[in-house]
């Protein structure tokens, strides 16, 4: 979830409100964070035109891939029954297979329904991302088509455009990214509403313990989003400065006018400059969360102690303690994946606002 897809791609729909004499290449708002409110706007756009280009599977894309995180919670609970009434079976030095047949059965029947939720969900989202392209590409250039010669001259609208047409084929990767937010989220309430049971303390924590993580992650991911969005112009150029030296035309004219050396510099020096800011942000981005993630260490022993102290005391039995630790993993996993995530989302939605308006125009 880490890539700035499609959310861009409406960028090209809005053309009311542009400033004809900024000498930049897009105001300020246009990369900023979105706030929660405008985010939602965003999804359900998105999710919106999916569903307009493909009803059916759409709909069920959605249920098969946000109800598969719930089969992991079932799982743990059902192992931890079966350890607690194999232990008590072998206590003699008998095991019984008869006993716990109905366990086994139960855990059968899991493993074949999450197996089809998965197969369910893997082939649908597979098929819309083969079949949405053309009406994809469709709806950008007709889109392009009604704009008129004079707003395709605004050196803006073809950065908007450079953008757009960018991301173009990864529109429902983010919508994916979105369904699969919302799994990580129906999973973490599932784990975490599991676990409040045996210690209320211990997920105020997990979650307080996260909050310098998620701030520093967002505010990095910010930096990269409005630094690549800044260089959108250098993008454009670069891109036609390729387009030049990979064309057997071209080339015929470069060698004539002895211009490749020019047209070579010109293409690698902004890859070197832009890498090189890119990978000391990344580098710093990532530093801090190895860091802040070294913290989450010390809730999860602090976890760790109540368990075994239950098990001690007798107040849990060992199918419990394997139950409980694995819910504890859960949690923790899920409050990274889902904040991890939502800064992700949040920072590629960052044109929400063109998004919501061009959405009567994509129809």
């Amino acid at each position: 979830m880490y890539r700035v897809y499609s959310n861009i791609f409406p960028m090209a729909f809005k053309i009311g409100g542009q400033n004809p004499k900024s000498n930049t290449t897009g105001s300020e708002s246009d990369y900023k964070k979105v706030t929660a409110g405008e985010f939602f706007a965003v999804a359900i756009w998105a999710l919106g035109f999916v569903y307009r280009l493909d009803r059916l599977r759409t709909v069920l894309y959605v249920f098969f891939t946000s109800t598969n995180g719930l089969f992991n919670i079932a799982y743990a609970y059902v192992i931890a029954r079966a350890i607690d009434l194999v232990l008590s079976l072998n206590s003699g030095g008998i095991f019984i297979f008869k006993s716990v047949y109905h366990i086994l059965g139960l855990l059968l029947v899991l493993f074949a329904v999450q197996t089809v939720f998965q197969s369910v969900s893997g082939y649908i989202g597979n098929a819309l991302s083969v079949t949405l392209r053309p009406k994809i590409v469709r709806a950008f250039y007709t889109k392009l088509y009604t704009l008129g010669i004079q707003s395709l001259e605004q050196p803006e609208i073809n950065n908007r455009i450079t953008r757009a047409n960018d991301n173009l084929m990864n529109i429902f990767s983010f919508v994916d990214d979105v369904v699969r937010e919302f799994a990580d989220i129906v999973g973490l309430a599932g784990s975490a509403a599991a676990l409040i049971a045996f210690s209320p303390l211990l997920i105020l924590a997990m979650v307080v313990i996260n909050i310098p993580y998620i701030l520093w992650d967002k505010r990095h991911r910010g930096f990269i989003y409005q630094y690549s969005y800044e260089n959108t112009e250098g993008f454009r150029t670069a891109g036609w400065t390729n387009s030049q030296l990979n064309s057997s035309i071209s080339l015929q004219e470069i060698a004539s006018t002895s211009s490749f050396s020019f047209l070579d510099n010109k293409y690698i020096n902004f890859y070197n400059r832009y890498n090189k800011k890119r990978l000391a942000i990344t580098k710093r981005w990532r530093l801090g969360n190895g860091s802040f993630g070294f913290l989450t260490d010390f809730v999860l022993l602090y976890g760790y102690f109540k368990i075994f102290s239950g098990l001690a005391t007798g107040a849990i039995t060992v199918g419990i303690v394997t139950f409980y630790t694995r819910l504890m993993s859960m949690v923790q996993n899920g409050l990274s994946n889902v904040f991890r995530g939502m800064n992700d989302l949040t920072w590629r939605g960052a044109n929400g606002k063109a998004k919501r308006r061009s959405q009567n125009c994509v129809g």
